[in-house]
């Protein structure tokens, strides 16, 4: 039996597919936020000067901690437990 593209993934990752669709927009919104803060900074360097870089490192302290929560909605800097 051929593996489901949709949900392969997902189901790797513990998630159904709406859950896993609702973790990754909700990484995408957060680089799309992002990536405007980033090109902000190369127009005006005196804005934005950490945003960018402080929101990588957030999103991957959710990432190592498996806080899905903060993946889809606002991911912060936490200790990783």
């Amino acid at each position: 039996m051929a593996a489901n593209p949709f949900t392969e993934h997902p189901h790797e990752t513990g998630e159904t597919f709406g859950e896993h669709f609702c973790v990754a927009m909700g990484v995408s919104r957060q680089l799309a936020g992002a990536a405007m803060a980033a090109f902000v900074h190369a127009l005006v360097p005196r804005f934005h000067k950490t945003t960018a870089s402080d929101k990588i490192r957030a999103l991957n302290c959710c990432l190592e901690r498996k806080d899905r929560d903060g993946l889809r909605t606002k991911a912060e800097l936490k200790a990783v437990s």
